[in-house]
């Protein structure tokens, strides 16, 4: 009986030691599978970064690289995997020396709902900016959110009419004698033509400055002599000033009276 419980005892400890070691080898295992798990999704997301950043990208292709100015021009442009199929759809645009030629064409083609985000476009330079020399082809892809992807291109038209400037630059280089002889000889003056209409009256000038004050004239004639005026009212009469001048002339006569006796006693003898 005891050497039964014993052996109990000891089976006991094993199990419990093997279950202990199992229990390690797991959690190793876990240790393990979640290290490379993690090591995997710090991959993926070093990968899949650059793609993302990328992701409104285009290629696109412009063929020929030259021509005259009636050649057709092939635009040809694709957008990067992630947006090449793809329920949002892309819009293009086409410039010429930033004229429009090409605004927000759809894709070529959809299908269930999916767009490929593709397009094959012939242009034409425009009549009016198709001069020889260098011109730039400008290439936009908006996207569903708003966001514009952008590129340029370099066309050369090998015929056509110079730009203004080119005319500028070429006759500046020219000798003396070589513009002369673009001149050419003046030509005999031509017949003098009709004259025309009568232009519409200007508008009034700003005034001129005083002019000099100049001689008098002769004197005019006599006017004819106005209408007598109305008699003013009569005086008041000043008795005060009536008395002084009556006693004023009285005394003037009684001096008179007396002067001869005055001169007679002059001109007697002294004694």
């Amino acid at each position: 009986m005891g050497l039964e419980s014993g052996m109990l005892v000891d089976m006991t400890k094993l199990e419990i030691l093997e279950e202990i070691k199992m229990n390690k080898i797991k959690t190793e295992n876990l240790l393990k599978f979640s290290a490379i798990y993690l090591v995997v999704l710090i991959l993926a997301a070093m990968m899949v970064q650059p793609v993302m950043a990328d992701e409104y990208d285009f290629n696109y292709e412009v063929m020929p690289n030259e021509g005259r100015t009636s050649d057709i021009i092939l635009v040809w442009v694709r957008c990067e995997e992630y947006y090449l199929h793809s329920t949002e759809q892309a819009v293009l645009y086409i410039f010429w020396d930033n004229f429009p030629v090409k605004t927000r064409l759809p894709p070529t083609t959809v299908v269930s709902g999916v767009y490929f985000n593709a397009w094959d476009v012939t242009i034409q330079p425009p009549a009016h900016l198709a001069l020889l020399g260098k011109h730039t082809i400008r290439i936009w892809v908006e996207y569903a959110d708003g966001t514009l992807e952008q590129k340029t291109y370099q066309y050369r038209i090998t015929d056509g009419m110079p730009p203004k400037d080119f005319w500028g630059d070429w006759y500046e280089s020219l000798s003396v004698d070589d513009r002369q002889l673009l001149k050419g000889e003046p030509g005999v003056q031509g017949v003098q033509g009709v004259r025309g209409q009568t232009g519409a009256k200007g508008e009034k000038g700003d005034s001129g400055a005083q002019g000099e004050q100049g001689t008098a004239g002769q004197m005019g004639i006599q006017g004819i002599q106005g209408v007598q005026g109305a008699n003013g009212e009569a005086g008041q009469v000043n008795y005060v000033m009536v008395g002084i001048i009556v006693v004023l002339s009285h005394l003037v006569i009684e001096i008179f009276k007396k002067m001869p006796t005055l001169l007679t006693m002059k001109d007697l003898p002294e004694e």
